[in-house]
């Protein structure tokens, strides 16, 4: 879904418009062939690969009638970089940039609380010279017939739980490299997360981390 909002919205930024949905439903199903070529465990919301495209392409509609007219897009995917500390640096790829708001896309079968990554997006967007001023959040829920909500976020709020947690980062990453087995309880894992993966994070797969996932 995400590329062919991409794909919507790309099209607003150039012309004023929402780019062709024909165009934006084969960017998102080219996506989805690519997400579930390694392999995929469908679940009961979505049980096979017609049924994700019958979704897919609802949830595009959807977008294009609520959100697209909406946005005004001034950057699309921007990835930012900052420097947090010595050796540590925050990264971030913003879904949608307007002139003084963060949008993100959210999709699936329960919207969920985001606030570090919007407090992390609003700091990596100011300090590449883009004040926020908002940030909302687009859900479009993973259904056959979606209806799309958009939610304000507290900037303030968002921002504190990530200042506050990017002073504990470093820290428990600096323990674990020191000595894995001193306190487990300092990593804060979160296996829910697409980066709880050997390709991103190096105590998957060990004792010291009890929340990895196998493979």
């Amino acid at each position: 879904t995400h590329k062919g909002a991409e794909s919507l919205l790309t099209g607003k930024m150039r012309t004023g418009s929402p780019g062709n949905r024909t165009e934006a439903e084969h960017k998102a199903f080219q996506a989805l062939d690519e997400e579930i070529e390694p392999g995929i465990t469908w679940d009961s919301v979505t049980t096979d690969k017609n049924t994700a495209q019958q979704q897919i392409a609802s949830m595009l509609a959807s977008h294009l009638i609520h959100i697209a007219p909406q946005v005004k897009p001034i950057a699309l995917e921007q990835r930012f970089y900052l420097e947090i500390e010595d050796g540590f640096c925050l990264s971030g790829t913003l879904d949608v940039l307007e002139i003084d708001t963060l949008r993100d896309l959210k999709t699936g079968k329960l919207q969920r609380q985001n606030l570090f990554q919007y407090g992390a997006y609003k700091l990596l967007a100011e300090y590449n010279g883009h004040p926020i001023s908002a940030i909302k959040e687009d859900y479009i829920p993973r259904t056959m017939v979606p209806t799309p909500e958009t939610i304000d976020i507290s900037t303030h709020n968002a921002e504190c739980e990530t200042r506050r947690l990017l002073k504990h980062i470093p820290k428990a990453i600096q323990e674990f490299r020191e000595d894995p087995d001193k306190d487990p309880g300092a990593f804060n894992a979160n296996p829910h997360s697409m980066l709880c993966s050997e390709t991103f994070c190096p105590a998957w797969g060990t004792a010291w981390c009890s929340a990895w996932k196998p493979s």
